[in-house]
């Protein structure tokens, strides 16, 4: 296994090293910090207005449901506005924005 850095910028400021994923390889590491991204979404850690909506919970949902595009979080507040979807939980990220922060696992990126 190896250790992936993952950056962390806020608007107007430098990178700086923010946390590290482990994986085999770097596509396995895109994976796992989707992964890491979708479970600190599912623990409330960017706000209470981020709810996961997927094909049962919107047919439950009273109301207009047109702004729903598929499964994954959506941020309340903005809209509703998807702002993690949970295909990419398939395929992996390289980079995450919220607000002012976006991480990344990228090291080119965050040069």
């Amino acid at each position: 296994m190896k250790n992936f850095t993952v950056y962390r910028k806020r608007d107007g400021q430098s990178w700086i090293e923010d946390n590290t994923v482990y994986a085999n390889n770097y596509n396995e590491a895109k994976i796992e910090f989707a992964n890491q991204i979708w479970n600190e979404h599912n623990n409330g850690c960017y706000g209470d207005d981020t709810i996961h909506f997927d094909a049962e919970s919107i047919k439950e949902t009273e109301g207009e449901t047109s702004w729903y595009e598929e499964p994954g979080f959506y941020d309340m507040n903005m809209g509703p506005e998807l702002v993690f979807a949970d295909r990419e939980l398939e395929n992996g990220i390289e980079s995450f924005s919220q607000d002012v922060n976006t991480w990344t696992i990228d090291k080119d990126r965050a040069k």
